[in-house]
């Protein structure tokens, strides 16, 4: 009974309520996922070689655009760190207060993990602790942070002063952006093609129906075709995943 009593007393922390709030939405947004594409693909369900093609071709869309997300994502991040390390040299050369300064700057950022972490490494370095150690457990969640962690961390270790830290790691965090940039625009004519190779052979489909070839008629409507459907697009899909590998190798 006392155990019952401990457990029904254990209320969850204010953090463990937000998380499993984000597990639940999660789980919602797959359980309803899951029943859209049972309900779009229940009436072409005598269509199976249709349906693997398309399945193919949206994961393989669905890849790349969460592939974009993700380095738009990062390079954002990348800018604000970039940011916090101008600001955070600017208040350190005018005399306030390390604790201080991050908050100050925490205070301008809008709501988002770099603020929280901001405030928390704050808060730990006025009452005396390390906010390099708090950093870094949160380099893998803040893309970018490890430059404020690095010069934090000797500035602590070795007692160097701090602002001309950050303002060389700024410094070589602005020249990553900009060889970003260059790699970026240099790759835009290999993505291209990558593109064109990929939308070639549903091109020729096209072009085949125009001049008076059933080549869907073939592919949807016989045996031979349905392999040579799902096989093609299979090849088209990984040709493209190749292609992205190859272009994310070079940068």
């Amino acid at each position: 009974m006392l155990a019952a009593a401990t457990w029904v007393s254990a209320s969850p922390s204010p953090k463990q309520r937000v998380a499993g709030k984000k597990v639940a939405r999660q789980w919602r947004k797959k359980a309803i996922s899951v029943v859209l594409i049972v309900v779009i693909l229940f009436p072409l369900r005598h269509h199976i070689p249709l349906v693997v093609s398309a399945a193919l071709i949206v994961a393989t869309i669905v890849n790349a655009w969460n592939k974009r997300r993700s380095e738009v994502s990062q390079r954002k991040q990348q800018e604000e760190i970039s940011a916090v390390l101008g600001s955070l040299s600017g208040d350190l050369r005018a005399g306030v207060e390390a604790s201080r300064a991050l908050e100050n700057v925490a205070q301008n950022l809008p709501e988002s993990a770099l603020r929280d972490t901001l405030m928390a490494a704050s808060r730990s370095s006025r009452l005396g602790g390390s906010a390099s150690a708090y950093w870094q457990q949160r380099a893998v969640a803040i893309h970018g942070i490890e430059k404020i962690t690095h010069a934090w961390r000797l500035s602590e270790r070795y007692g160097i002063a701090l602002a001309p830290l950050l303002e060389r790691n700024r410094a070589s965090l602005d020249e990553d952006l900009r060889h970003a940039e260059r790699i970026q625009a240099a790759m835009q004519g290999a993505k291209a093609t990558a593109y064109i190779l990929t939308a070639l052979p549903f091109a020729g489909i096209l072009l085949g129906r125009g001049m008076g070839v059933n080549a869907l008629g073939f592919l949807l409507h016989t045996h031979i075709g349905a392999v040579l459907l799902i096989l093609g697009t299979l090849l088209v899909c990984v040709g493209n995943l190749w292609s992205q590998a190859i272009m994310e190798k070079a940068r």
